[in-house]
């Protein structure tokens, strides 16, 4: 299939593909409505993107310099207060280096673009760069669950192909998920140029399989439970009744593919 020569890659989309190809066609080809409710019960998801999106702009104003008087405003229950003081216990702020909060970088890849949006990016006095990305999921993170995301493979890639500052090399970046609701479980993956090496050949291997499939070869995926919490579910005749979302969070299967997400990216026309 030809791809537009202005479409972009990115964790979203590359994550999509690998858990159904027909959710990276309608979603990121297609650009389709979504027809359905992606999980239960409505009102408690909504106040957990709710919660999700208020933190990551909390977090992005504190570190541009709002004063703090303005953003004590803009906490609006005690839920997000506590959030806000562990975080600042993180001291982002004393450590050393120039800070870029939501901070979107693009580089060539093949003949299109890899895009990642970094919730902090610090390049420090001793040539490291270090990403911090915030996860406002309420279970308990787990290695196993971050390990093959796109977002680990994706976020280190980029910084290590833009090579910048210069002096920037694989061994060089380091990349911390971090959990408000888990202030103390925090997960870090240093990357290698070993790592570099494998994650760049997994995600151009992605990309040349997309490219050679045509329309409807992009199936739907044979692990159904994951269609309990797609939009696209009654498109596919896979039910219109969401899933619990407080039941995923137990299930290995269904751990990864559809976690809150606020930082939706472009791919392009």
């Amino acid at each position: 299939m030809n791809l537009p020569e202005t479409f972009s890659f990115n964790q979203q989309n590359l994550e999509d593909f690998q858990n159904c190809r027909k959710l990276f066609y309608l979603r990121h080809i297609l650009n389709q409505d979504w027809p359905a409710l992606e999980s239960e019960p409505v009102r408690e998801h909504e106040e957990l993107m709710r919660l999700g999106e208020q933190f990551h702009r909390l977090v992005y104003q504190q570190g541009i310099g709002i004063p703090a008087e303005f953003l004590n405003l803009s906490m609006e229950d005690a839920e997000m207060e506590k959030w806000h003081q562990e975080f600042t216990k993180l001291r982002i702020d004393t450590l050393p280096g120039e800070k870029f909060y939501e901070k979107l970088i693009t580089v060539p890849f093949g003949k299109y673009r890899l895009l990642a949006k970094y919730d902090l990016l610090i390049y420090t006095p001793d040539h490291h760069a270090l990403v911090f990305d915030w996860k406002t999921s309420q279970r308990e993170p787990q290695r196993r669950w971050l390990v093959d995301r796109m977002q680990t493979l994706v976020y280190p890639l980029v910084l290590a192909l833009k090579s910048e500052p210069p002096t920037l090399q694989p061994q060089d970046i380091e990349m911390t998920y971090w959990y408000p609701a888990f202030p103390n479980s925090s997960i870090k993956f240093i990357y290698s140029p070993e790592q570099f090496q494998s994650d760049r050949e997994k995600i151009a291997g992605l990309i040349t399989e997309i490219e050679s499939l045509e329309p409807d070869q992009f199936v739907m995926t044979n692990k159904v439970k994951l269609c309990e919490f797609c939009r696209y579910r009654s498109l596919c005749e896979r039910g219109e009744k969401a899933g619990d979302f407080r039941t995923r969070e137990e299930d290995d299967e269904i751990s990864s593919p559809f976690d809150f997400d606020f930082d939706e990216l472009p791919t392009g026309e």
